[in-house]
């Protein structure tokens, strides 16, 4: 069974490819959910995860169990809520027959973060590359044999009374003409070497790249291994007086761990942020200035933050450049992808403050794994009346919105990691009827 469900993953993964360049973006999610499910149950089996439980949907049951796996270091952050998206938009193109929400980059980084989960099945599951196969050599042209030269008649032997006079014969010109052409091929030759410049100029070596590091991966540089938990964005970080940003801050949390026995400096000014058009952002305020003391033998907690320009966020890369310790810059060195699918990084669990469009009060509890368990807010009636309106119970977030329906519909969308709003619809008639819809905002501190 293992081999099979192996086997299988990879060929549903080969199949959500093809479907992705055919332009078929439904079956294509629909095959990669399928793929990255069978992985979690071939790691859950592997490292004794439980990936079933009797009181959720198995769907739940296996992002749960990616959870677990994080832990391990088999799958990437926030792995288990991009089992859950990859499972809401499958329902929801194959069932309720609406449009996918992935777009066309989208589906590209949620295929590579389930593809690394795939790769530590073991290598060997791709199984081994073909050979290139060699381009046929082009025909020999034809060469067409020289026609053949009749032999000129004999001459008639010569009357022996009446021999003919001796005919000097002409020079042989054959050695002129030989020399000629060797003048001349000598002259091509020399014009050649130096039009390209005598010959004496070296080709110029590449620049040396900083090496790409996975979603999730750990990537290496000298002494120190680096590694990102997540990332988090807001308008304002709460330090001290609290900073507020241009566009929005990015902040990336690290694990970076220290090989050696002593202690090592970590130049902040190392860091950089990497936009898709190619831009490269420093650290924001004065981070850069700072260094940060690596125990040994041990991995230390980093916060790196960054200003970014909000429509740049998706597909940035945390650069991590070779300095000495005295900050000097020597070189790249790592370029890690930040888990940024949905734009916002990870929605800050905890307590969550705000309030409505009539001015009162509004709290949400968030759990790890983007999970609303608790949302309170006070509602003035057309009547006067303050009534408070509670919802209690386990609601997933989709990406970056969440619905809540019953007697009162709630819905909401978060802008970053820390910012959320949205409005509530209380049901008409009674003493808490409204007759407009209640707006709400609220944030958590960003740290």
């Amino acid at each position: 069974m293992a081999g099979s469900r192996v086997e299988q993953s990879v060929k549903r993964f080969r199949e959500s490819e093809r479907l992705a360049e055919a332009g078929n973006t439904a079956r294509s999610v629909e095959a990669l959910h399928l793929a990255a499910e069978l992985a979690v149950d071939e790691l859950a089996q592997r490292n004794e995860v439980v990936a079933r439980r009797p009181d959720m949907s198995p769907h739940e049951a296996r992002a749960r169990a990616s959870v677990e796996l994080r832990k391990i270091g088999l799958v990437p952050a926030g792995f288990d809520n991009l089992l859950r998206r990859l499972n809401e938009d499958r329902k929801r193109t194959k069932y309720d027959g609406k449009p996918s929400r992935y777009d066309q980059m989208t589906l590209a980084q949620t295929q590579a973060s389930v593809k690394l989960v795939l790769d530590n099945l073991g290598q060997e599951i791709w199984g081994p590359e073909a050979p290139p196969v060699p381009p046929p050599e082009p025909p020999a042209p034809a060469v067409e044999p020289p026609a053949a030269v009749e032999p000129p008649p004999p001459t008639p032997p010569a009357e022996p009374e009446a021999p003919p006079p001796p005919v000097e014969e002409p020079p042989n010109r054959r050695p002129l003409l030989l020399a000629a052409a060797a003048v001349a091929l000598v002259a091509v030759i020399l014009a050649i070497v130096l039009a390209a410049g005598g010959g004496e100029e070296k080709p110029k070596p590449k620049a040396a790249q900083a090496r790409l590091v996975k979603t999730g991966a750990t990537g290496r540089l000298g002494h120190a291994s680096f590694r990102i938990d997540h990332v988090s964005t807001g308008s304002k970080i709460n330090v001290g007086e609290g900073l507020k940003a241009d566009g929005v801050f990015l902040i990336a949390h690290l694990q970076v761990g220290n090989s050696t026995d002593v202690l090592q400096p970590l130049r902040m000014s190392a860091f950089r942020l990497q936009t898709r058009g190619g831009q490269t952002i420093p650290t924001a305020g004065r981070a850069a200035q700072t260094t940060v003391p690596l125990e040994p033998g041990k991995a230390t907690q980093v916060t790196v933050p960054f200003d970014v320009d909000p429509g740049r966020l998706r597909a940035s890369r945390l650069l991590v450049d070779r300095v000495s310790r005295g900050g000097k810059r020597l070189g790249p060195g790592l370029a890690m992808e930040l888990p940024l699918e949905d734009g916002i990084g990870t929605i800050s669990p905890g307590q969550w403050r705000g309030s409505t469009s009539q001015g009162l009060r509004f709290t949400m509890r968030i759990d790890r794994g983007s999970v609303i368990r608790r949302m309170s807010l006070n509602v003035r009636a057309d009547s006067g009346k303050v009534c408070p309106i509670t919802f209690k119970g386990v609601y997933f977030i989709d990406g970056t919105r969440f619905a809540i329906r019953g007697d009162v519909v709630a819905a909401g969308r978060f802008s970053t990691s820390t910012e959320a709003d949205g409005a509530v619809i209380a049901p008409p008639g009674g003493s808490c009827s409204t007759s407009r819809n209640i707006r709400w905002t609220a944030t958590t501190p960003l740290k």
